[in-house]
């Protein structure tokens, strides 16, 4: 159209393809429209990036893990000149589903957190093997089929529960009016509580038999651990 005399052109549609030494594109094209480098947009012909956000191959040839990826991101370069999208490699979103090394306790199913895979932990109950969780020599209260399990990823030692019956390790004596028991206690301060196997009293009143003396029959009751 005419404009004080001259014949100003008229953009072409945006979007029509033009030539790449009319819009220079970058070196590292990996998120550049392989098919249209250049595209014409308000009369002047540039580079015809990707979408932000779809995947590319970064220029580095970087490593990415299983929770990373890389993705086109729009950025401004030298202040002044138009966004251009270039290939990072970027965190995935944290809770990812994901698929990483298998350990004690932990499968290989996880999920994403900061760019790494954290696996999940197995089961409560799950057993574990002996060695990776060190059961204590003295193990009379410790379960002889599942000496350890895992508990919250961690493979700990399998206590049989407080109170139930046990062979003391010094193999003492056992008086009519003692038992061994589990008990717990914690033998370290800041170490997991362990139950040990312990020689205590039975409960006052407890009925016992005991020797019989003049007056006095074998029947009686217990009193601090004496019948």
């Amino acid at each position: 159209k005419c404009d004080a005399g001259v014949c100003e052109p008229q953009p072409d549609d945006d979007g029509c393809p033009c030539t790449d030494t009319d819009c220079d594109p970058p070196a590292d094209d990996f998120c550049v429209d392989p098919d249209f480098k250049c595209i014409c947009k308000s009369g002047a012909c540039v580079v015809n990036y990707l979408p932000p956000g779809g995947p590319c191959v970064p220029s580095t040839y970087t490593e990415v893990g299983v929770c990373k990826e890389a993705i086109c991101v729009k950025e401004t370069l030298v202040r002044g000149t138009p966004d251009e999208v270039v290939c990072k490699v970027e965190n995935k979103p944290k809770e990812t589903p994901c698929i990483g090394d298998e350990s004690v306790c932990k499968g290989p199913l996880g999920k994403c957190d900061a760019g790494v895979c954290e696996p999940q932990p197995d089961d409560d109950g799950c057993p574990c093997t002996d060695t990776d969780c060190d059961p204590p020599a003295d193990d009379f209260c410790v379960d002889p089929d599942f000496k350890c399990i895992c508990k919250s990823g961690a493979c700990v030692v399998n206590y049989l529960p407080p109170g139930g019956p046990c062979v003391p390790s010094t193999y003492t004596e056992v008086g009519v009016c003692k038992e061994a028991i589990c008990v717990k206690e914690t033998l370290v301060r800041g170490t997991p509580d362990e139950v040990v196997c312990k020689v205590e009293n039975k409960p006052k009143e407890t009925p016992c038999i005991g020797d019989e003396s003049v007056c006095k029959g074998p029947l009686g009751k217990c009193d601090a651990g004496v019948c």
